[in-house]
């Protein structure tokens, strides 16, 4: 029965440092530099199309348009915002918020997301501070490409939705 509650401590000793130690590895300094892109194809969208169904997504997307739109120029087909994310990072006890800038260009047919200048946002309630989500370990990027991966996803489905609003 002893050997059984050593074997077991061990094993959830391993466990937790396994969970523990992608938080305090370092991520390398050209992933820090870099942005996340996605560039998509849009059959059949015209540039503003696509510009009217791409703010139209950032309305449905986040709670406030007004609150993330920063500019917006159809001529150029660009719009830039702000947002706010929440993600978990393997082996956290907590969802830890960031912020970042959002850009869309839009083209003929194609059109290209960015998330650049991501930065941790501590949050504040009943006296306490949250740390926010810090992409300088790996495990802090990790759960923010998953974030922005899965926010691209949407994104894109929502622009290549072509059901009809006819009802």
């Amino acid at each position: 029965m002893k050997l059984i509650k050593i074997v077991l401590l061990i094993a959830s000793l391993v466990m937790i440092f396994n969970c523990v130690a992608g938080i305090w590895e370092k991520t390398p300094p050209e992933l820090l530099k870099a942005d996340f892109e996605y560039i998509f194809e849009l059959d059949s969208l015209s540039k503003e199309e696509a510009f009217s169904q791409g703010k139209l997504w950032i309305a449905e997307s986040y709670n406030s348009a007004e609150s993330v739109i920063t500019f917006e120029d159809l001529d150029k087909g660009v719009v830039k915002g702000t947002g706010i994310g929440l993600a978990q990072m393997q082996g956290d006890l907590f969802a830890r918020h960031f912020k970042y800038n959002i850009s869309m260009y839009f083209k003929e047919n194609k059109t290209k997301l960015v998330f650049s200048n991501i930065v941790k946002h501590d949050t504040f309630s009943g006296g306490s501070t949250l740390g926010g989500m810090d992409m300088r370990n790996m495990a802090g990027y990790t759960a923010i490409k998953e974030y922005f991966e899965g926010l691209s996803s949407n994104y894109v489905a929502f622009m290549k939705d072509t059901t009809s609003d006819d009802w």
